[in-house]
């Protein structure tokens, strides 16, 4: 166990992915507790459209995540389907986090 200070994050979801990464970043330790895989919800409805921007669904923490793993940002104006989201953005952030 290493001498930072643990934070629990339950759901590995947008929300609690990116409060991990944000907690990382602040040299604490998160723990994400999640009973499925990372965006669990959004898998089973990743076939609809989102009414939101990529822009509003990343924050530049993420974005970064997916600059240091060689990956591309999403056009910021295009609205992802839930399967985009999970594919191009949440799987990336749980790998950086040795979630997935």
């Amino acid at each position: 166990m290493s001498g930072r200070a643990r934070v629990a994050i339950v759901g590995a979801g947008p929300i609690g992915l990116e409060a991990a990464i944000a907690a990382r970043e602040l040299d604490l330790d998160p723990v994400v507790y999640e009973r499925g895989a990372p965006g669990e919800h959004i898998r089973r409805w990743g076939f609809v459209e989102l009414f939101s921007p990529w822009r509003w669904n990343a924050t530049e923490l993420g974005l970064r995540v997916l600059d240091a793993a060689r990956l591309p940002r999403p056009d910021p104006e295009r609205c992802p389907t839930g399967r985009e989201l999970v594919d191009s953005y949440l799987d990336p952030l749980a790998a950086s986090l040795g979630a997935a």
